[in-house]
C-alpha cells in the first residue's frame, strides 16, 4: 500500500487547485479508489439481494422490511458514488466540493485512509446483515408460534372427529357392516355414522364436510346432530332428511362458503328394501351377488349448504343376500402417485378381486392398495370407507 505522509495529506486537500503533479496525486489516491470501488460493489450486491428477498417474501410485512433495507443500501451506494466522483474531481484538480475522505486527510489523521474506506463499507455491510438476521429471527419465531397453535388446533380437531364416529356398528340388521376413517395430517371433514331407528331399520351415512382443521370438525358436529335427529323420525325418507339438513345448515354454511357432500340411506331387513339419497357425494358401488358389473347408487341432489329450499330425491332398491355395497370418500380415489390418481377403476378392480372375502378383509385390501399406490407419501386427505353385505 502506498504511504501518504502527513504533509502531503495536507497539501493534497488544501492546494487542490494549485499546480500539483497529476501522476503523484493519482498514485497517492489509487488505494482509496480501489477501496471505494470495493465498497460500492458490496453495497450494490446487498441492494440486489434485498430486492430479491423482497420479491420472494410471502408475508407483506417481511416484504416491506426487506424493501426498506434495500432502499438503505441504495442510499449508502449513492453516498459512496458521490464520494468517488468527488475524489476523482480532486485528483484531476477540478475540486467542486471536498471529499469526505479528503476531509479525513485534512484533519491530520494518522490512520491508513484506504483502510478507513474499506472499513466503512464493511461496517455498512455488517450492519445490513445484522438487520436481516433480526428480521429473519422475528419471522422464524412467528412461524414457530403459528406451528404450535396449529398443532394444538389439530389435536382438538382430531379429538372432536374421533368422538363423532360410532364406537360400535349395529348388528342384527340384515347387513354386515365394516367402516374405517383414516385422518390425514391436516384433518378434514370426513364422517360416517350408523344407527338403528325406532322402527328397527338401520340408517347409515357417509359425508365429507368442506374444509380442514377445527372448523371442519365443528361443522361436522352440527351435521351429525341434525342427521341423527332426523333419521330417528321414521316418517322421513333419506331425501327428506337431506332436505331438512340443508335447510338447517344453510344460514351458517352459506356465510362461510362451506358445503357438505353426503350419501344417506336406510335399510329395512323385513322388506329387504334399501332407500337412499345423495347430495353430490361419490356414488357408492353396488355389486349384486354373482355379477361382475357395478351399479352406482345415485340420485339427483345438489351439495348441502349451497342453495336453500332444495329438494332431494329418494331412490329404492331391493337387496338380496350376498349383495355388496361400498361407500367411500374422495381420499381413496384421489390418492396420488406423482400426478396420477388412484382412481375409480383401480378401486373397482380391488373390490372384484376380494369380493369373496369377509367385508373387513375387503376393507383392509382397499386401504392396503391405496397405501401401496401412495408409495409411502403422506396421506393428503381423510380416507373414509364403509363396506356392507346383505346377510339375509
Amino acid at each position: 500500500m502506498i504511504a501518504v505522509d502527513k504533509e502531503n495529506r495536507k497539501r493534497y486537500i488544501l492546494t487542490g487547485t494549485d499546480s500539483i503533479q497529476k501522476e503523484k496525486k493519482m498514485s497517492e489516491c489509487i488505494d482509496v479508489f480501489q477501496a471505494l470501488e470495493r465498497a460500492m460493489r458490496m453495497e450494490n450486491a446487498s441492494f440486489n439481494a434485498y430486492i430479491k428477498f423482497s420479491e420472494d417474501a410471502g408475508d407483506a410485512e417481511v416484504k416491506a422490511l426487506f424493501r426498506q433495507i434495500a432502499d438503505d443500501e441504495k442510499a449508502h451506494k449513492e453516498i459512496l458514488e458521490a464520494e468517488f466522483q468527488a475524489l476523482q474531481d480532486t485528483a484531476k484538480g477540478q475540486i467542486k466540493r471536498p471529499s469526505y475522505w479528503m476531509q479525513l486527510i485534512q484533519k491530520d489523521s494518522d490512520a491508513d485512509l484506504p483502510q478507513k474506506v474499506w472499513d466503512e463499507g464493511r461496517q455498512s455491510y455488517l450492519l445490513s446483515c445484522r438487520r436481516v438476521n433480526k428480521i429473519l429471527k422475528e419471522a422464524n419465531d412467528e412461524l414457530v408460534q403459528n406451528q404450535i397453535r396449529q398443532e394444538q388446533e389439530l389435536a382438538i380437531a382430531s379429538e372432536i372427529q374421533n368422538s363423532l364416529l360410532p364406537k360400535e356398528l349395529p348388528t342384527e340388521t340384515g347387513l354386515k357392516i365394516s367402516a374405517i376413517n383414516l385422518m390425514a395430517r391436516y384433518i378434514g371433514g370426513d364422517y360416517y355414522d350408523c344407527v338403528i331407528t325406532p322402527s328397527g331399520q338401520v340408517a347409515f351415512v357417509i359425508a365429507d364436510v368442506m374444509g380442514k382443521g377445527i372448523s371442519a370438525a365443528l361443522l361436522m358436529t352440527m351435521v351429525r346432530t341434525i342427521w341423527r335427529s332426523n333419521v330417528m323420525m321414521d316418517s322421513k325418507s333419506p331425501g327428506e332428511t337431506l332436505a331438512a339438513l340443508n335447510q338447517a345448515v344453510y344460514p351458517d354454511f352459506s356465510l362461510n362458503w362451506r358445503y357438505v357432500t353426503m350419501f344417506s340411506a336406510m335399510y329395512d331387513s323385513k322388506t329387504s328394501i334399501l332407500q337412499y339419497a345423495n347430495s353430490g357425494h361419490n356414488p357408492p358401488f353396488y355389486l349384486p351377488r354373482g355379477c361382475d358389473k357395478f351399479e352406482e347408487l345415485d340420485t339427483e341432489g345438489t351439495l348441502i349448504g349451497i342453495i336453500p329450499d332444495t329438494k332431494y330425491y329418494t331412490a329404492e332398491r331391493v337387496l338380496h343376500e350376498g349383495d355388496l355395497i361400498v361407500i367411500y370418500t374422495d381420499g381413496i380415489i384421489e390418492a396420488e402417485r406423482g400426478k396420477e390418481f388412484f382412481g375409480i377403476e383401480k378401486l373397482k378392480e380391488v373390490i372384484l378381486q376380494s369380493r369373496a372375502a369377509d367385508i373387513k378383509e375387503i376393507q383392509d385390501k382397499i386401504i392396503a392398495a391405496v397405501k401401496e399406490y401412495n408409495q409411502g407419501e403422506p396421506q393428503s386427505d381423510d380416507i373414509t370407507l364403509m363396506v356392507l353385505r346383505v346377510i339375509g
